[in-house]
């Protein structure tokens, strides 16, 4: 399961925030950046995803710009059963907004929290410029082993996601 949320110039600062599950994004035009997560075919998978906003927290259709802070991203996965799960999240950008929609690269830190206890992080990378609407992953799970962690009883946790 992939989830992809759209952003309007996250990093830089604007606009629009739009979650799709498995899908292509579409943008109501700008320039966008997603963050998409990933996790392996597996029990338990993602059943929602939010982001951090100017606004508050997002998990549907948001008019406001998502803040990178501090630490990042930040936001909330929420689970769909209890159980073991490996994770990975990426950005990606649709600048200008008539341009590809590809990949952000670098070095990513994703942590998660049950609450203020951590559940573990991991560094990996993405590739960049990797098409984001063609359901290729930018992210090499073979030699990036992402953040396997438990799910906690609630199937909540809260992210952060740095580049």
């Amino acid at each position: 399961m992939r989830i992809t949320s759209q952003i309007g110039p996250a990093i830089a600062a604007a606009a629009l925030l739009a979650i799709t599950v498995s899908g292509v994004a579409s943008a109501n035009g700008g320039s966008l950046l997603t963050a998409g997560l990933s996790s392996t075919a597996q029990t338990p998978s993602v059943a929602s995803k939010t982001i951090d906003t100017e606004a508050g927290s997002c998990g549907s259709h948001c008019d406001s710009a998502a803040v990178y802070g501090a630490n990042g991203f930040t936001g909330s996965l929420t689970f769909d059963s209890v159980g073991q799960v490996t994770v990975w999240d990426d950005i990606c950008v649709h600048t200008p907004g008539t341009g590809p929609f590809v990949s952000y690269g670098g070095s990513y830190t994703l942590s998660l929290f049950d609450g203020a206890t951590a559940l573990g992080s991991a560094t990996y990378t993405v590739q960049n410029a990797v098409n984001c609407t063609s359901g290729a992953n930018p992210i090499n799970t073979a030699t990036n082993p992402g953040l396997t962690f438990t799910v906690p009883a609630s199937k909540t946790v809260s992210y952060t996601v740095s580049i």
